[in-house]
């Protein structure tokens, strides 16, 4: 689980990063639906 800050950040959790190799600067989505999903920019599709 995560928190956002009073800027409306969240920090992404490391189990998370790891298994998608996510480092500083990359971009990731966020797909609202019936829930939030995040999309790291490496596995968007077209």
């Amino acid at each position: 689980m995560t928190r956002g800050t009073g800027k409306f950040q969240i920090t992404l959790p490391k189990r998370l990063v790891d298994v998608y190799d996510i480092h500083l600067g990359d971009e990731v989505e966020l797909v609202a639906g019936d829930s939030i999903a995040i999309v790291p920019a490496c596995c968007r599709q077209p």
